[in-house]
C-alpha cells in the first residue's frame, strides 16, 4: 500500500508491518501508531484515508483492519499539538476478500468494495451506519463530497454515469452500530437507468427540483466506446466567491478513464464535473446542479497501473495522476491533449523497503 503524504509535506501516513503509522518526514521518526483491534489476528491494516480539520491541527483517519474471515473499520482522531491519538469509532463490516475503498469527509466515512453493488456509510460522530444498495447498475467507484454520495456507475456495457445522492435523503434509515451489527443495518435502495439519467444523449445535466429532490444523475459520453475507470477526485475550490445576495457552494469532480481501440491505441479520457448549489437569501430556495464542464482525451504509451489492491489512483487538484510501474513513477495529466504520460521518475533503491507495504 502506498504511503499517503499529508498536505504541507511534513508528515506521511503509511502501513509498516501491518501497523498504521504517522511519520514525521522532517525528523524521520514515527510520531504515532494506531491502536489496533484487541483481537490480534484482526490487526492487519490494509486500507485507510484521512482528512485534516481545524486548520491542520487535527487529523481524522479512517482505517480498515482484516483477518481471513472478518473486517472492521476504525476512526482515529490525532491532535498535532498534544501528539496524541484516540479511537473515536469502531465497528465490524461485511467481509470481502479485497480491501474496501475508504473515504472520510467530515462526520462521514464511506466503505466500498469494487465490483460490489453496496456502499456502507457511517456517521462516526453518532455511531450510526446505513447500507446503500444499487440495483440494475454496476458501481465502479464512489466518493463523498459536499454532503453527497457521488458514484460512477456502469449502465449496460458502454456507458459510465455519475450519480449524486443527497445524504439528507437517508434521514430515518440510519442504524446504531453499538446496538446492532451489520447484518441488521437498514438499507436504502436505488435503481438507475439511462432514462432516469438523461432524457436523451444530448442532455448532460439533471437538476434537482428547487427545495426538494433526492438524487440526480449525469450521463458521461465520449466518442469512444466502453470506458474502464481509473479514478475520481473531488475537492472544494477556494476561488469561488460568495456574495451578499447569493450563497454558492461548488465542488469540482475529476473523473479519469481509459479506452483501448481495435488498433490497440490507448487513450486517457478525462472529465471535469461540477456539483454546485445556489441558495437565494431572499427566498431560501436551493438548486443543485451536476454539470459537465470539460472533457478531453489523449493518446497513451502506458496505461496507469493499480496498486496492489486496486485502490483509487491519487489525482491531485491540478489534475495530475501518479501511478507506480515497477521502480518508476509515471505522471499522467488530465485535461491535456499531449501524449501520456507527461513525466517519469525513478524510485531510489534505498527507498524501496521490503517492510513498507
Amino acid at each position: 500500500m502506498r504511503p499517503r503524504l499529508l498536505p504541507g509535506g511534513r508528515y506521511a501516513l503509511l502501513v509498516n508491518r501491518r501497523d498504521l503509522q504517522l511519520w514525521s518526514l522532517e525528523h524521520s521518526t514515527c510520531v504515532w501508531v494506531a491502536e489496533p483491534p484487541h483481537t490480534y489476528n484482526l490487526r492487519n491494516c490494509d486500507t485507510f484515508d484521512f482528512e485534516l480539520l481545524q486548520d491542520g491541527k487535527v487529523l481524522i483517519i479512517a482505517a480498515g483492519f482484516s483477518n481471513p474471515t472478518s473486517r472492521s473499520v476504525y476512526v482515529y482522531k490525532f491532535d498535532f499539538e498534544s501528539r496524541k491519538g484516540t479511537c473515536v469509532f469502531k465497528c465490524g463490516i461485511p467481509y470481502s476478500s479485497a480491501p474496501p475503498q475508504l473515504m472520510v469527509r467530515g462526520k462521514l466515512v464511506m466503505s466500498f468494495v469494487s465490483r460490489g453493488n453496496q456502499i456502507n456509510l457511517f456517521n462516526w460522530k453518532k455511531s450510526e451506519a446505513v447500507i446503500l444498495d444499487y440495483h440494475h447498475v454496476n458501481p465502479l467507484m464512489t466518493l463523498v463530497e459536499d454532503h453527497h454520495i457521488v458514484t460512477a456507475l456502469r449502465v449496460g456495457t458502454s456507458d459510465i454515469m455519475l450519480a449524486a445522492i443527497s445524504v439528507s435523503s437517508l434521514d430515518g434509515k440510519w442504524t446504531n452500530v453499538q446496538i446492532r451489527n451489520w447484518t441488521e443495518w437498514r438499507h436504502a435502495v436505488y435503481s438507475f437507468s439511462r432514462e432516469n439519467g438523461a432524457e436523451n444523449r444530448g442532455v448532460l445535466c439533471l437538476k434537482l427540483p428547487r427545495g426538494n429532490g433526492r438524487h440526480m444523475m449525469l450521463e458521461l459520453h465520449s466518442i469512444l466506446g466502453m470506458h474502464r475507470m481509473l479514478g475520481m477526485h473531488a475537492f472544494t475550490p477556494a476561488w469561488y466567491p460568495k456574495t451578499k445576495t447569493e450563497n454558492t457552494d461548488t465542488a469540482e469532480i475529476f473523473v479519469a478513464a481509459y479506452e483501448i481501440l481495435e488498433d490497440k491505441t490507448a487513450y486517457l479520457v478525462s472529465y471535469r464535473v461540477q456539483l454546485s448549489r445556489q441558495k437565494a437569501v431572499a427566498t431560501s430556495d436551493i438548486a443543485w446542479h451536476l454539470s459537465l464542464i470539460a472533457q478531453d482525451r489523449a493518446a497513451m504509451t502506458t496505461i496507469p497501473q493499480p496498486s496492489l489492491y486496486g485502490s483509487v489512483y491519487n489525482i491531485s487538484n491540478s489534475g495530475r495522476m501518479f501511478s507506480r510501474i515497477g521502480p518508476e513513477v509515471h505522471c499522467h495529466q488530465l485535461f491535456c491533449k499531449d501524449q501520456q504520460p507527461v513525466g517519469y521518475g525513478r524510485i531510489p533503491s534505498s527507498a524501496r523497503k521490503e517492510n513498507l507495504q
